[in-house]
């Protein structure tokens, strides 16, 4: 509803529509209760987490499109969390030793985040001027705010990554669905892009 809304409304009635879902979440885990189901007060928490982290972050990505220039800024945005990923796995590999946080992601290391930031900010630097070059953003974008979107996005958006390994722990469970095999599950797939999308989108509006 969150995407929809953002996609008909351009976010005129996200606020109600925000209000009216924690209503209905609320009857239901009332009723929930009431029907013997303990863990109703959890359920709930949970439910408006979901309808928070994945309907009114990841529709951030419509938010960000609609934008002046949207195009080419999400085609900065995300390609930035990509670049950095694959810096951070291949600097860590080869330099890591300090463990970032090695209860929630043993395998994050603080040379790979270094190596995130290094590649994160350059990717943003040229990815800037590609598309300034390819008519994708204007010819006068300054290149410096390609720098900032990668230097934000590559230190920021690991935070949904460790975000869903903490959920992955505290349910206990290695992955966070069978649908796309071999790599965690799908939350594992967009856990930093919908952070890129909102974080680009307001720096974008900073811009």
């Amino acid at each position: 509803l969150f995407v929809v809304e953002r996609w008909a409304f351009n976010g005129q009635y996200l606020g109600e529509l925000l209000s009216l879902l924690i209503l209905i979440a609320a009857l239901v885990a009332l009723a929930q209760y009431e029907r013997g189901n303990v863990q109703a007060s959890l359920n709930f928490g949970i439910t408006l987490s979901g309808m928070l982290y994945l309907g009114w972050v990841g529709s951030f990505f419509i938010a960000l499109r609609a934008l002046p220039d949207g195009r080419g800024w999400l085609l900065t945005a995300l390609p930035i969390v990509w670049i950095a990923d694959s810096g951070a796995y291949f600097i860590g590999r080869r330099f890591g030793k300090r463990k970032l946080a090695p209860r929630v992601s043993p395998g994050k290391t603080r040379a790979g985040s270094v190596g995130a930031i290094i590649t994160g900010t350059l990717s943003g630097w040229g990815l800037v001027a590609l598309w300034r070059n390819l008519g994708v953003l204007p010819a006068n974008t300054p290149l410096w705010q390609g720098a900032v979107l990668g230097l934000a996005l590559s230190i920021l958006t690991p935070v949904g990554d460790l975000l869903i390994s903490l959920f992955k722990r505290s349910a206990g469970v290695k992955d966070t669905g069978s649908l796309i095999p071999g790599h965690g599950g799908i939350l594992d797939r967009i856990d930093t892009w919908i952070w890129a999308a909102m974080l680009g989108y307001y720096l974008v509006m900073v811009f």
